[in-house]
Protein backbone atom coordinates (compact mmCIF):
# COMPACT_ATOMS: atom_id res chain seq x y z
CA UNK A 1 0.00 0.00 0.00
CA UNK A 2 3.04 2.57 0.93
CA UNK A 3 4.54 1.57 -2.50
CA UNK A 4 1.10 2.47 -4.20
CA UNK A 5 0.72 5.66 -2.28
CA UNK A 6 3.70 6.76 -3.58
CA UNK A 7 5.31 5.47 -6.68
CA UNK A 8 8.33 7.44 -6.54
CA UNK A 9 9.34 6.58 -2.92
CA UNK A 10 11.93 4.26 -3.90
CA UNK A 11 13.21 3.52 -0.21
CA UNK A 12 9.77 1.27 -0.04
CA UNK A 13 10.86 -1.13 -2.91
CA UNK A 14 14.25 -1.40 -1.07
CA UNK A 15 12.79 -2.28 1.80
CA UNK A 16 10.32 -4.72 -0.22
CA UNK A 17 13.53 -6.38 -1.89
CA UNK A 18 15.07 -6.85 1.75
CA UNK A 19 11.81 -8.29 3.35
CA UNK A 20 11.79 -10.92 0.16
CA UNK A 21 15.64 -12.08 0.61
CA UNK A 22 14.87 -12.23 4.71
CA UNK A 23 12.18 -14.59 3.47
CA UNK A 24 14.27 -16.14 0.96
CA UNK A 25 11.49 -15.36 -1.39
CA UNK A 26 13.68 -15.01 -4.34
CA UNK A 27 10.77 -14.75 -7.19
CA UNK A 28 9.16 -12.30 -5.44
CA UNK A 29 12.67 -10.41 -4.90
CA UNK A 30 14.09 -10.87 -8.84
CA UNK A 31 10.05 -9.63 -9.77
CA UNK A 32 10.47 -6.61 -7.72
CA UNK A 33 14.03 -6.21 -8.72
CA UNK A 34 13.64 -6.01 -11.92
CA UNK A 35 10.80 -3.25 -11.76
CA UNK A 36 12.68 -0.84 -9.97
CA UNK A 37 14.98 -1.38 -12.66
CA UNK A 38 12.95 -0.76 -15.10
CA UNK A 39 11.71 2.43 -14.00
CA UNK A 40 15.30 4.01 -13.02
CA UNK A 41 16.70 2.37 -16.12
CA UNK A 42 19.39 1.24 -14.49
CA UNK A 43 20.70 -1.38 -16.93
CA UNK A 44 20.94 -4.05 -14.66
CA UNK A 45 22.82 -2.63 -11.43
CA UNK A 46 19.71 -3.64 -8.90
CA UNK A 47 19.25 -6.60 -10.16
CA UNK A 48 23.08 -7.53 -10.16
CA UNK A 49 23.58 -7.03 -6.89
CA UNK A 50 20.42 -9.32 -5.94
CA UNK A 51 22.10 -11.72 -7.78
CA UNK A 52 24.74 -11.68 -4.98
CA UNK A 53 22.55 -12.10 -2.45
CA UNK A 54 20.99 -15.10 -3.96
CA UNK A 55 24.33 -16.38 -5.04
CA UNK A 56 25.57 -16.11 -0.83
CA UNK A 57 22.47 -17.97 0.00
CA UNK A 58 23.21 -21.05 -2.85
CA UNK A 59 19.88 -20.02 -4.86
CA UNK A 60 22.31 -20.66 -7.99
CA UNK A 61 19.06 -21.33 -10.44
CA UNK A 62 17.67 -17.33 -9.30
CA UNK A 63 20.80 -16.26 -9.67
CA UNK A 64 21.19 -17.50 -13.31
CA UNK A 65 17.06 -15.53 -14.03
CA UNK A 66 19.05 -12.28 -12.65
CA UNK A 67 22.00 -12.60 -15.00
CA UNK A 68 19.81 -13.69 -17.81
CA UNK A 69 17.41 -10.37 -17.23
CA UNK A 70 21.05 -8.21 -17.73
CA UNK A 71 22.50 -10.17 -20.73
CA UNK A 72 18.59 -9.58 -22.46
CA UNK A 73 19.44 -5.63 -22.08
CA UNK A 74 21.73 -6.19 -25.02
CA UNK A 75 25.52 -6.09 -25.58
CA UNK A 76 25.86 -2.57 -25.46
CA UNK A 77 24.58 -1.82 -21.77
CA UNK A 78 26.81 -1.19 -19.19
CA UNK A 79 26.73 -4.07 -16.95
CA UNK A 80 26.47 -6.97 -20.12
CA UNK A 81 30.09 -7.77 -19.04
CA UNK A 82 29.82 -8.59 -15.58
CA UNK A 83 26.83 -10.53 -16.42
CA UNK A 84 28.89 -12.85 -18.40
CA UNK A 85 31.14 -13.65 -15.69
CA UNK A 86 28.70 -13.96 -13.17
CA UNK A 87 27.16 -16.70 -15.19
CA UNK A 88 30.41 -18.64 -15.22
CA UNK A 89 30.61 -18.05 -11.86
CA UNK A 90 26.87 -19.08 -10.65
CA UNK A 91 27.78 -22.39 -12.74
CA UNK A 92 31.34 -23.33 -11.24
CA UNK A 93 29.83 -22.20 -7.46
CA UNK A 94 26.65 -24.78 -8.09
CA UNK A 95 29.04 -27.78 -8.77
CA UNK A 96 31.32 -27.05 -5.93
CA UNK A 97 28.30 -26.58 -4.00
CA UNK A 98 26.97 -30.35 -5.04
CA UNK A 99 30.70 -31.64 -5.46
CA UNK A 100 30.77 -32.48 -9.24
CA UNK A 101 28.35 -32.95 -11.94
CA UNK A 102 27.85 -34.80 -14.95
CA UNK A 103 30.53 -35.21 -17.67
CA UNK A 104 27.91 -33.44 -20.02
CA UNK A 105 26.96 -30.29 -17.67
CA UNK A 106 31.03 -30.44 -16.71
CA UNK A 107 31.67 -30.02 -20.14
CA UNK A 108 28.96 -27.44 -21.42
CA UNK A 109 30.45 -25.34 -18.40
CA UNK A 110 33.71 -25.77 -19.73
CA UNK A 111 32.51 -24.63 -23.14
CA UNK A 112 30.77 -21.73 -21.82
CA UNK A 113 34.20 -20.29 -20.32
CA UNK A 114 36.24 -21.18 -23.59
CA UNK A 115 33.70 -19.16 -25.50
CA UNK A 116 34.06 -16.18 -22.81
CA UNK A 117 37.55 -15.75 -23.18
CA UNK A 118 37.53 -16.11 -26.80
CA UNK A 119 35.25 -12.86 -27.07
CA UNK A 120 37.30 -10.81 -24.32
CA UNK A 121 40.72 -12.44 -24.52
CA UNK A 122 43.02 -13.93 -21.72
CA UNK A 123 44.34 -11.09 -20.25
CA UNK A 124 44.42 -9.03 -16.57
CA UNK A 125 40.54 -8.68 -16.96
CA UNK A 126 39.70 -12.40 -17.29
CA UNK A 127 42.28 -13.79 -15.28
CA UNK A 128 40.27 -14.99 -12.54
CA UNK A 129 37.95 -16.99 -15.47
CA UNK A 130 41.29 -18.17 -16.40
CA UNK A 131 41.79 -19.64 -13.04
CA UNK A 132 37.73 -20.62 -12.77
CA UNK A 133 38.35 -22.93 -15.68
CA UNK A 134 42.01 -24.47 -14.64
CA UNK A 135 39.50 -25.54 -11.22
CA UNK A 136 37.48 -27.32 -13.49
CA UNK A 137 39.96 -28.68 -15.16
CA UNK A 138 41.93 -30.02 -12.21
CA UNK A 139 39.38 -30.80 -9.75
CA UNK A 140 36.51 -31.61 -11.60
CA UNK A 141 37.22 -32.92 -15.03
CA UNK A 142 40.70 -34.46 -13.63
CA UNK A 143 43.03 -32.67 -16.37
CA UNK A 144 45.97 -31.29 -14.52
CA UNK A 145 47.72 -31.38 -17.82
CA UNK A 146 45.35 -28.39 -19.30
CA UNK A 147 45.20 -26.68 -16.12
CA UNK A 148 48.68 -26.31 -15.52
CA UNK A 149 48.76 -24.88 -19.54
CA UNK A 150 46.24 -22.74 -18.41
CA UNK A 151 47.60 -21.37 -15.21
CA UNK A 152 51.38 -20.83 -16.43
CA UNK A 153 49.47 -18.72 -19.15
CA UNK A 154 47.55 -16.57 -16.68
CA UNK A 155 50.64 -16.15 -14.10
CA UNK A 156 52.47 -14.51 -17.60
CA UNK A 157 49.86 -11.78 -17.99
CA UNK A 158 51.54 -8.35 -16.52
CA UNK A 159 49.10 -6.42 -14.66
CA UNK A 160 47.58 -9.45 -12.61
CA UNK A 161 46.56 -8.11 -8.79
CA UNK A 162 48.81 -9.83 -6.39
CA UNK A 163 45.54 -11.34 -4.73
CA UNK A 164 44.94 -13.05 -8.12
CA UNK A 165 48.55 -13.96 -9.10
CA UNK A 166 48.63 -15.69 -5.88
CA UNK A 167 45.49 -17.77 -6.24
CA UNK A 168 46.45 -19.05 -10.07
CA UNK A 169 49.87 -20.04 -8.30
CA UNK A 170 47.47 -22.13 -5.69
CA UNK A 171 45.64 -23.80 -8.25
CA UNK A 172 49.18 -24.36 -10.36
CA UNK A 173 50.51 -26.10 -7.30
CA UNK A 174 47.57 -28.02 -6.89
CA UNK A 175 47.98 -29.45 -10.14
CA UNK A 176 51.49 -29.81 -10.26
CA UNK A 177 51.04 -31.84 -6.75
CA UNK A 178 48.25 -33.85 -9.02
CA UNK A 179 50.95 -34.43 -11.69
CA UNK A 180 53.72 -36.05 -9.42
CA UNK A 181 55.64 -32.43 -9.56
CA UNK A 182 55.64 -32.04 -5.64
CA UNK A 183 58.83 -29.76 -5.63
CA UNK A 184 57.17 -27.29 -8.21
CA UNK A 185 54.27 -27.49 -6.01
CA UNK A 186 56.39 -27.24 -2.83
CA UNK A 187 57.93 -23.60 -4.07
CA UNK A 188 54.79 -21.79 -5.38
CA UNK A 189 53.05 -22.74 -1.63
CA UNK A 190 56.02 -21.43 0.14
CA UNK A 191 55.85 -18.06 -2.37
CA UNK A 192 52.16 -17.50 -1.66
CA UNK A 193 52.44 -18.23 1.82
CA UNK A 194 55.46 -15.62 1.99
CA UNK A 195 53.56 -12.60 0.11
CA UNK A 196 50.65 -12.79 2.33
CA UNK A 197 51.92 -14.07 5.77
CA UNK A 198 49.09 -12.74 8.44
CA UNK A 199 46.61 -13.37 5.54
CA UNK A 200 44.02 -15.85 5.00
CA UNK A 201 45.65 -16.28 1.50
CA UNK A 202 49.05 -16.70 3.26
CA UNK A 203 47.14 -19.20 5.58
CA UNK A 204 45.98 -21.39 2.84
CA UNK A 205 49.31 -21.46 1.19
CA UNK A 206 50.74 -22.49 4.89
CA UNK A 207 47.90 -25.22 5.04
CA UNK A 208 48.70 -26.72 1.51
CA UNK A 209 52.07 -26.72 2.38
CA UNK A 210 51.64 -28.87 5.22
CA UNK A 211 49.33 -30.89 3.52
CA UNK A 212 52.53 -31.62 1.13
CA UNK A 213 54.55 -32.68 3.65
CA UNK A 214 52.12 -35.00 5.71
CA UNK A 215 51.82 -36.85 2.15
CA UNK A 216 55.59 -36.96 1.80
CA UNK A 217 55.69 -38.31 4.76
CA UNK A 218 57.08 -35.83 6.89
CA UNK A 219 54.84 -35.74 10.07
CA UNK A 220 56.72 -33.66 12.29
CA UNK A 221 57.13 -30.83 10.18
CA UNK A 222 53.79 -31.39 8.70
CA UNK A 223 52.38 -30.77 12.37
CA UNK A 224 54.45 -28.14 13.25
CA UNK A 225 52.64 -25.79 10.56
CA UNK A 226 49.50 -26.88 11.05
CA UNK A 227 49.90 -25.51 15.03
CA UNK A 228 50.03 -22.35 13.89
CA UNK A 229 46.82 -23.01 11.80
CA UNK A 230 44.79 -24.14 14.44
CA UNK A 231 44.02 -20.44 15.36
CA UNK A 232 43.69 -19.01 11.36
CA UNK A 233 41.47 -16.66 10.67
CA UNK A 234 39.70 -18.46 8.68
CA UNK A 235 37.17 -21.40 10.35
CA UNK A 236 37.82 -23.88 7.28
CA UNK A 237 41.67 -23.60 7.48
CA UNK A 238 41.17 -23.52 11.24
CA UNK A 239 39.46 -26.73 10.68
CA UNK A 240 40.99 -28.82 8.18
CA UNK A 241 44.95 -27.95 10.02
CA UNK A 242 43.02 -29.44 13.52
CA UNK A 243 41.73 -32.00 11.62
CA UNK A 244 44.98 -32.99 9.58
CA UNK A 245 46.76 -32.22 12.57
CA UNK A 246 44.58 -34.90 15.15
CA UNK A 247 45.07 -37.71 12.16
CA UNK A 248 48.66 -37.38 12.26
CA UNK A 249 48.66 -37.21 16.22
CA UNK A 250 46.46 -40.07 16.29
CA UNK A 251 48.39 -42.44 13.90
CA UNK A 252 52.05 -41.42 15.07
CA UNK A 253 53.52 -44.84 17.09
CA UNK A 254 56.73 -45.17 19.02
CA UNK A 255 57.18 -47.67 15.78
CA UNK A 256 60.31 -45.74 14.42
CA UNK A 257 59.21 -46.99 10.87
CA UNK A 258 55.61 -45.18 10.86
CA UNK A 259 54.56 -47.90 8.20
CA UNK A 260 51.04 -47.35 8.81
CA UNK A 261 50.77 -44.16 8.63
CA UNK A 262 53.08 -43.59 5.82
CA UNK A 263 51.00 -45.98 4.11
CA UNK A 264 47.94 -43.81 4.95
CA UNK A 265 49.28 -40.76 3.93
CA UNK A 266 50.39 -42.11 0.44
CA UNK A 267 46.56 -43.67 -0.22
CA UNK A 268 45.25 -39.87 0.71
CA UNK A 269 48.14 -38.53 -1.72
CA UNK A 270 46.56 -40.76 -4.36
CA UNK A 271 42.85 -39.57 -3.67
CA UNK A 272 43.87 -36.28 -3.97
CA UNK A 273 45.60 -37.23 -7.82
CA UNK A 274 43.09 -39.08 -8.77
CA UNK A 275 44.48 -42.54 -8.71
CA UNK A 276 41.94 -44.41 -6.72
CA UNK A 277 42.90 -47.87 -7.46
CA UNK A 278 46.00 -47.29 -6.03
CA UNK A 279 44.49 -45.53 -2.88
CA UNK A 280 42.97 -49.35 -2.18
CA UNK A 281 44.75 -51.63 0.43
Amino acid sequence: QLIQKAPDNYVYNDFLIWSFTQQKDWNGALIQAKAVDKRLKEEGRSVLVLAQIMLENEAYEYALKCYDYVLALGDNKRYFYQAQQGVLNCGLLQIKSENGASIERLKSIETAYLQFLNTNGRNWQTAQQMKDLAELYLYYMHNAKWSIQLMKEAIAIPGLSESTLANCKLVLADAYLVNGESWDADLLYKQVEKAFLNDALGQEAKYRYARLCYFRGEFEWSQSQLDVLKDATSQLISNNALKLWLLIQDNLTDDSTREALQRFAQADLYLFQNHYEKSLP
